[in-house]
């Protein structure tokens, strides 16, 4: 009865659509984490140079900014959290194939494998003063 109260708030399966073919992407394990909240941490620095509107081209500063953001170590930690998650999806499936999957489709992998490992807040009102003043806790 525990773990099915524990299951309810572990993250779901990442769904990711790669050239009309589906995966399923499974959350990394324990000790990846660290290295998930680095890349994490490097990548939103990354992103966060103004704003941007979508169809937006990015200004010779900013296309400066993320280039230096993804440096060898971001994009190592990077292919390592991404072949980790594959193999931890597609265990059965071999290194190799995995390794070329990976390199093939890093950015196209990235942001579900953010979306995958992120915490979910799961209510819909995660304002703590204003459920503790309806009792709710």
């Amino acid at each position: 009865m525990d773990e099915e109260l524990f299951a309810k708030h572990i993250n779901p399966i990442q769904k990711v659509e790669i050239n009309g073919d589906e995966f399923k992407l499974k959350p990394l394990q324990w000790k990846d984490m660290p290295k998930f909240w680095k890349f994490t941490n490097k990548i939103t620095k990354a992103f966060n140079f103004g704003e941007i509107k979508e169809g937006e081209e990015l200004t010779p500063e900013q296309q400066a900014h993320f280039s230096e953001s993804l440096d060898e170590d971001t994009i190592d930690i990077l292919l390592e959290l991404e072949l980790n998650t594959m193999k931890i999806s597609y265990p059965e499936t071999s290194e190799e194939v995995l390794k070329s999957f990976v390199k093939d489709n890093i950015f196209e992998l990235m942001p579900h494998i953010i979306l995958v490992n992120t915490p979910k807040t799961k209510g819909k009102n995660v304002d703590t003063k204003k459920n503790s003043k309806s009792g709710k806790s």
